[in-house]
């Protein structure tokens, strides 16, 4: 399906008059065994700390670096919800078992793909079908479907940004001086 371009999952799906719920979208984190991908509707967000008692372990974000040599065919931020794929552990939210329809990102930020969740959920074999780490939009407030940020969006462009800095400036003299006489 052809869309105008979009920043986020929650913007595509109103982009295009679909329901938040059958927009599917992937998050990749890295915890202790590698990179895991977490697939969740449009219509909620990662709960970081619900995932983590989860899987009994921490998670963060996958750095930028790792995502571009994992995925180095998809536009950056625009990744299929395919983890299996390309070998990494994925968790699905349960809420996919309600829609007969599934959208998911194409690789780009101009088109979705429209599938049926049986078709998707026989794609992703081996993934793990879990409930309870994600919370819904509706609980979080918010003007509207532009102003929605997750988490994870935060998370990632802060990430991002540190990522972009190349060089430190020099520190200044007096600074130098208290940094020596710790």
């Amino acid at each position: 399906i052809k869309t105008p371009a979009f920043e986020t999952p929650y913007q595509a799906s109103s982009l295009v008059d679909i329901s938040p719920q059958e927009l599917y979208y992937p998050i990749v984190l890295k915890d202790t065994y590698g990179l895991l991908m977490a697939v969740l509707p449009a219509s909620h967000t990662l709960d970081f700390s619900r995932l983590e008692s989860l899987l009994h372990r921490s998670c963060e974000l996958a750095l930028k670096t790792q995502l571009s040599s994992a995925f180095s065919d998809f536009q950056p931020g625009h990744i299929p919800p395919f983890g299996e794929a390309h070998g990494i552990r994925t968790v699905i939210d349960a809420a996919l078992t309600v829609p007969e329809t599934v959208y998911i990102v194409s690789g780009d930020n101009t088109r979705l793909i429209r599938l049926s969740r049986k078709d998707f959920m026989l794609l992703q074999a081996n993934a793990w079908l879990a409930d309870g780490f994600t919370s819904p939009l509706e609980q979080l407030e918010f003007e509207g479907p532009d102003t929605v940020e997750s988490e994870y969006s935060m998370k990632y462009r802060l990430r991002d940004r540190i990522e972009q800095i190349r060089e430190i400036p020099p520190m200044s003299e007096i600074g130098q001086r208290i940094f020596d006489l710790h």
